[in-house]
């Protein structure tokens, strides 16, 4: 996937989980073995036992939410990857350049595929994260 299409995925994940009240996982089917596989390869955070599932997007994901700093969520995911084989992309400038927006993500690239992790943080007691991973183009 390209650049843009990974900002774009990671903004339609947030407004998915925003509009999710009660949500631990996006539930919308089932992933390939191949995404599951990539999925449970890593310890999630604060060993959250996340099921991957369908996000509806073309691959697979989850939800989970912390009332953790979100700056440190992030780094538990890029020690993770990185000691997994996986190649973090660089950061990514913000989606809508001149708007301030208060987010985290990582991305990161393994074989054919792509795994991002990211939050919109919207100042409330818990922060909430979308992980998606598949096919990277």
């Amino acid at each position: 996937m390209t650049a843009a299409v990974h900002r774009l995925v990671r903004i339609a994940l947030i407004g998915l989980v925003a509009t999710t009240t009660s949500a631990c996982l996006i539930s919308l089917g089932g992933c390939s073995s191949e995404e599951a596989v990539y999925f449970n390869e890593i310890e999630h955070y604060s060993g959250a036992e996340l099921v991957p599932e369908d996000d509806g997007l073309g691959g697979c994901g989850a939800t989970f939410s912390t009332s953790d700093d979100p700056d440190l969520v992030i780094e538990h995911y890029r020690s993770r990857l990185e000691a997994a084989g996986w190649a973090i992309d660089p950061p990514e400038p913000s989606p809508l350049d001149g708007v301030e927006m208060q987010s985290v993500s990582l991305g990161a690239r393994k074989g054919t595929m792509g795994y991002g992790i990211s939050a919109e943080i919207l100042g409330g007691p818990k922060t909430v994260f979308v992980i998606h991973i598949g096919e990277s183009g």
